[in-house]
């Protein structure tokens, strides 16, 4: 259990693995095919062709096949490009609205109350959210490459349909798609069949402008017109059946992770009724799950329900049997009741607001590692227990850039020393001017009120707004959040996290491969040698060798060196990680864990900084919930 989302990640790595040789496969049969036909062509041209000309011509058959795979993989790459920008641009190609933060449609606000609870929970920004305005069938689907890009988009007939704990129940199973790494690889299926596809849209446009050509040619020139439509059909059936054989592939993919799926939305709800409440109304409703937007085919492995009718039984069906999804949720389900087994659709609670006691939920240290990308029913309740204290002007200025980037300025304010505090707000005024220090000041209230735990989460549910900004105001944001932690001459732990965690948010797309070089047993001895000096386990060797096995020698060289070169160091150590195995990672978060739970308790500087090693590690951590 511990490793569970270690092994959910492998397993997608060894599927990407295995996706990229079936692609070589289909590109070199492609290839073979089109040498085959120019040969073909070849030995029966007449003179063009020597007495003794063979079928077989090693280099023909190796520029064929290689611009075969040059066009192919031109063409893929094109297309995962134009979704750089992440899930967004998914959710806007399929027609998708985002939720504007000044929402008063109730149905939205329920929905973005029921993302930011999960993003709480699961311990990631919150994603963009989006409605499918025009689609009445139930459905939903998250894309990105990274939880910092996810977007998640809901249908406006699963908002009207679906009641809060089933619309919860299909949130979080798009979650469980955000934290076991499956979007990535949804998007690499995506360009591996556009790319095939553009063979036979290439062999389209041969056989229609040789059809012309042909009509007002001479007979020599419309010999030539006839070899380029054979090819133009060649590339079209080709190019066609590879998009064929591409849709099986990602259907058999798709299907063996929405039971898993669908597994880990009722472990984080606790409740197995509510997504098997929205997968009855789908079998019960008219419009059922499907989607009219005409690139819908593309993403149907993305969705939460079948997004188009398979007209080849299960062989192109991108989600198991309707019924055996429920049946595994719900064993004594019965098909012929599907209508009428589901309540009223419209929960009694379109805000979204939920009761949750103020008492704090207990939990083992131990079981620390088996939450990573798994949060549980209690992590979600505490999400749910938070996001409903922020209601009115704080809700309001989370959903805004400029009121988020005052939240992210007034985290770095200096509430212990009068005169710094001064400073910073001598130097705010400047750049914002008094409106803007206006709002940084009404966040520093906000977090006096509601207390140092809230700060890392609040920066989760300000994260999309803080994208709305441009790319000069993320840069204006970043320099101003220099200048704030270099006030006091000195770069605190806190002030170090913020500042990355930031510049880790506003990344777009896939991150850059980091540090400058493979992860090695020195980073490990630097990583805990830091977050023992800057945690609560000071200068502790015997602690610190007794969680990372490491000799003492070592780690007391690699203390003396973090020492002396400070939080720096560490940055540049978790770069290098950031690059590692999963193997590395999950040994480095262990080691950590063990580290800062040694003593059986774990404060809020441990928990910020554990945080901050597993968002650099790519490991979604939920919150640690306090003892009772």
């Amino acid at each position: 259990m511990s490793t569970s989302f270690f092994e959910h990640q492998e397993q997608a790595r060894k599927r990407t693995r295995w996706l990229v040789v079936l692609f070589g496969l289909a590109v070199l049969g492609i290839g073979a095919t089109l040498y085959l036909v120019a040969r073909l062509i070849y030995l029966n041209g007449g003179e063009s062709a020597p007495p003794g000309a063979s079928w077989w011509d090693p280099e023909w058959f190796a520029w064929i096949v290689g611009a075969t795979a040059v066009f192919v993989g031109l063409a893929s790459g094109f297309r995962i490009l134009t979704l750089r920008s992440g899930g967004s641009a998914v959710a806007e190609m399929l027609g998708g609205r985002p939720v504007s933060p000044e929402t008063r449609d109730p149905l939205e606000k329920r929905l973005r109350n029921v993302v930011e609870e999960m993003a709480i929970a699961s311990g990631v920004p919150v994603p963009a959210i989006y409605v499918l305005e025009e689609e009445e069938g139930i459905n939903a689907f998250a894309a990105g490459f990274r939880p910092e890009d996810a977007a998640v988009a809901v249908t406006r007939g699963a908002l009207q349909t679906l009641s809060r704990d089933e619309l919860q129940g299909v949130i979080a199973h798009e979650f469980s798609h955000i934290l076991n790494g499956d979007m990535r690889l949804n998007i690499r299926l995506m360009g591996v069949i556009f790319g095939i596809l553009a063979m036979a849209v290439v062999g389209r446009f041969m056989v229609q402008f040789a059809g012309r050509t042909r009509v007002r040619s001479s007979k020599k020139d419309g010999n030539a017109a006839a070899a380029i439509v054979l090819m133009g059909l060649v590339l079209m059936i080709v190019g066609y059946i590879g998009v064929f054989v591409g849709r099986i592939i990602q259907a058999a993919i798709s299907r063996q992770r929405e039971y898993l799926a669908d597994a880990s939305a009722v472990q984080f709800t606790r409740n197995p009724f509510g997504i098997a409440g929205a997968l009855k109304r789908i079998a019960g409703f008219v419009h059922g799950s499907r989607l009219q937007a005409p690139r819908s085919i593309e993403v149907g492995h993305f969705l939460f329900g079948e997004g188009q009718r398979s007209w080849l039984g299960g062989l192109l069906a991108t989600h198991p049997p309707l019924e055996e999804r429920i049946r595994r949720l719900d064993p004594g389900f019965a098909p012929e009741a599907a209508a009428a087994s589901v309540p009223p659709s419209m929960a009694s609670d379109p805000s979204g607001a939920a009761g949750f006691s103020d008492g704090r939920i207990a939990v083992q240290p131990q079981a620390v590692m088996a939450r990573v990308g798994a949060p549980s029913a209690d992590h979600v309740a505490q999400g749910v227990a938070m996001r409903s204290r922020l209601e009115g002007e704080m809700e309001e200025d989370l959903h805004r850039p400029v009121g988020a980037a005052a939240l992210v300025l007034a985290l770095l304010m200096d509430r212990q020393d009068p005169e710094v505090l001064r400073s910073q707000r001598e130097y705010l005024q400047r750049e914002l001017g008094s409106e803007g220090w206006e709002a940084v000041h009404r966040w520093m209230s906000h977090l006096e009120t509601l207390g140092p735990a809230w700060r890392l989460p609040l920066l989760d549910l300000a994260t999309p707004a803080l994208r709305l900004l441009d790319d000069g105001q993320r840069a204006d944001l970043i320099r101003r959040l220099e200048a704030l932690a270099a006030a006091d001459r000195t770069l605190s732990l806190f002030e170090f996290i913020v500042l990355r965690l930031v510049q880790r948010r506003l990344a777009a797309g896939p991150l850059p491969p980091g540090g400058r070089g493979r992860a090695t047993t020195f980073d490990l001895d630097h990583l805990l040698a830091g977050v023992s000096l800057y945690g609560e386990s000071g200068e502790d060797l015997e602690a610190l060798a007794a969680a990372s096995g490491r000799p003492v020698e070592r780690l007391r060289e690699a203390l003396a060196r973090v020492r002396t070169e400070g939080l720096p160091l560490l940055g540049q150590v978790l770069d290098r990680l950031a690059r590692a195995s999963f193997e590395t990672r999950r040994m480095a978060l262990d080691r950590l864990t063990r580290l800062v739970l040694a003593d059986g308790r774990v404060t809020l500087r441990e928990a910020e900084l554990t945080r901050l090693v597993a968002v650099s590690l790519d490991c979604p951590l939920p919150p640690f919930l306090e003892a009772a």
